[in-house]
């Protein structure tokens, strides 16, 4: 099946470096990064011996600014990682940034050779007190890059990330114009659930209907159909139900939808997850639409 028209202008690969669900005003600034995905003992006990969680405890230096690679996790699609930086303290209205991001993996098929990325370090925020360090003064900084290149898988490839000169957001001197480069070969979990061929229909979505899924632990692929192409608020997966009764709303930590290119009213979404999960456990999808408002998501059961 072709690539939607708006994902092969970049070719295959969406890249973002975000925000992870820890990064809150209720979260706890000293949470690992598999903490902030939610991975509890019955997820690893689910995974065996499969790969999912790295950790790496890998320091560069540069310009008084440690940096240290500490975890990654990851699947065939999407991956995280956490870095941690310490040799500069930052107040509550200073917003920390790395302001040269360039992340390579070989046989990805990156845009004329650059991703396009941007940056976040973890805040948090009670009240009116804000602050972005850890018990032991360091700064977390989180990245996550996401691809649905067809015939590529991101475990056992070498990742090389740069991360250059850091600053602070609206403060054109740098606090470091350094480089700080980490390589390592990624170890993820391969696990995945299809559906294929289902043609169900999402109730009072217009004549919408759910046409194949693949759910992989962080991230989800979907194709459905859309009388109309009604852009926004086309319906699209918000959340899943597992086998146990479990209901987990909003899941995704970004969604894209577009139009197949010569497929009329096929829509595909793009996804990747605020947690980790077993995608043999899924046993329902929970559909939204813009139009529905935020807290209104309607069920439909897999096969």
């Amino acid at each position: 099946m072709k690539m939607r028209k708006w994902l092969a202008a970049i070719a295959a690969l969406i890249m973002t470096v975000c925000l992870l669900a820890g990064a809150c005003a209720e979260g706890d600034p000293n949470a690992r990064l598999e903490e902030d995905l939610k991975i509890t003992d019955a997820i690893r006990a689910a995974f065996d011996n499969q790969r999912l969680v790295d950790t790496r405890k890998e320091y560069v230096e540069d310009k008084g600014i440690t940096v240290m690679l500490d975890e990654c996790v990851g699947d065939a699609h999407h991956i995280r990682a956490a870095f941690r930086v310490s040799g500069r303290r930052f107040t509550g209205d200073e917003r920390p940034e790395f302001r040269h991001i360039r992340i390579d993996v070989p046989g990805l098929d990156n845009y004329n050779g650059e991703p396009s990325t941007s940056g976040f370090f973890n805040w948090f925020e009670d009240g009116e007190i804000r602050w972005n360090e850890r018990y032991d003064g360091t700064a977390t900084f989180f990245f996550a890059a996401y691809t649905d290149q067809e015939g590529f898988s991101f475990d056992g490839k070498e990742i090389t990330v740069t991360l250059e000169t850091l600053g602070v957001d609206g403060v054109q001197k740098p606090v470091a114009n350094g480089k700080w480069v980490f390589s390592w070969d990624l170890r993820c979990s391969e696990k995945k659930q299809e559906w294929t061929g289902l043609d169900l229909e999402i109730p009072d979505a217009g004549g919408a209907k759910l046409q194949d899924v693949a759910f992989g632990p962080m991230h989800l692929t979907a194709h459905l159909t859309v009388p109309g192409h009604p852009g926004v608020d086309a319906p699209y997966v918000s959340g899943f139900v597992l086998k146990d009764g479990t209901r987990i709303e909003h899941a995704m930590e970004s969604v894209s939808t577009g139009p197949v290119e010569g497929a009329e009213e096929l829509v595909e979404e793009a996804c990747f997850f605020n947690r980790v999960i077993d995608p043999d456990q899924v046993a329902a999808l929970l559909i939204s639409s813009h139009a529905w408002g935020y807290n209104v998501s309607i069920l439909v059961e897999l096969p």
